[in-house]
């Protein structure tokens, strides 16, 4: 499947939010069910508890996190998605990747797995939609793991994925499969 298009693009200041940022020990959901400590997610809601994260809907947006990116010595992120998938949503017009990188740049990009996004409310169901605490043991059983991003590995993982949150969290379908890469590839 080839991905083509921007549609969130952030520095992280070389640091994903912690699990504890996100979860309140006295809530009734946890968020990041399978992340855990590990977040790369694509939810700028995420990065903005520590003040980071840009949705990109322009070059020009994507343009100033790179412009950032290289001022602070922070790592950018851009979260990358099949066209046909955002005629709709949130994430409709977005940013052609040739609109602001050189192709040569494009492949300096590092892939670093999946996430899921709701498509109207940009956030990661992966990260950041609230899973009740009987929902956690169907999670876990689902046999689906996260890499050392917090991200999903595969395309088969993630959709398996997103047919148990379609199941525990339908107020965030429709979703969308997203490739989240990471650059400059010597970051890593």
């Amino acid at each position: 499947m080839k991905f083509d298009h921007i549609i969130i693009a952030f520095s992280t200041n070389k640091r994903p939010p912690s699990f504890k940022d996100i979860n309140n020990k006295n809530s009734d959901f946890v968020f990041s069910a399978l992340a855990k400590d590990k977040i790369y997610s694509a939810d700028t809601a995420l990065w903005g508890i520590s003040g980071e994260g840009t949705f990109a809907p322009s070059a020009q947006h994507v343009q100033k996190c790179l412009k950032e990116w290289q001022e602070n010595d922070h790592l950018f992120l851009m979260a990358l998605i099949e066209h046909k998938d955002v005629k709709k949503g949130l994430f409709s017009p977005v940013v052609s990747i040739e609109n602001v990188f050189k192709a040569e740049d494009i492949d300096k990009a590092v892939f670093i797995g999946y996430d899921v996004i709701d498509i109207w409310t940009g956030i990661s169901v992966l990260c950041n939609a609230g899973f009740g605490f009987n929902d956690l043991e169907l999670i876990n059983n689902s046999g689906i793991t996260c890499n050392s991003h917090g991200l999903l590995n595969n395309m088969e993982d993630s959709a398996k994925f997103l047919k148990v949150a379609s199941e525990l969290v339908p107020e965030h379908m429709p979703c969308v499969i997203s490739e989240i890469y990471i650059y400059p590839n010597s970051a890593i």
